[in-house]
């Protein structure tokens, strides 16, 4: 994951790293169903900036992190 775009705003919405984190939300809410649906799904996790892992998701989505950790 890296929220960095230089293309888009630094920004918790839309326009900025606010899509990622709509979309990431996204993907654990499929991944929680088919788990409860008995399907076991494999997944590999890259994090690879401080500017993603250490300030962005502990400040605006501190559950995505909780959630990954769930995971690991």
């Amino acid at each position: 994951m890296n929220f960095y775009h230089s293309y888009r705003g630094d920004t918790p919405d839309e326009r900025g790293f606010g899509k990622d984190v709509r979309v990431i939300r996204s993907i654990l809410d499929s991944l929680d169903e088919l788990s409860k649906d008995g399907i076991e799904v494999k997944c590999a996790w890259d994090f690879d900036n401080a500017f993603t892992l250490g300030h962005i998701l502990p400040s605006f989505a501190p559950d995505i992190i909780e959630r990954i950790k769930m995971r690991v």
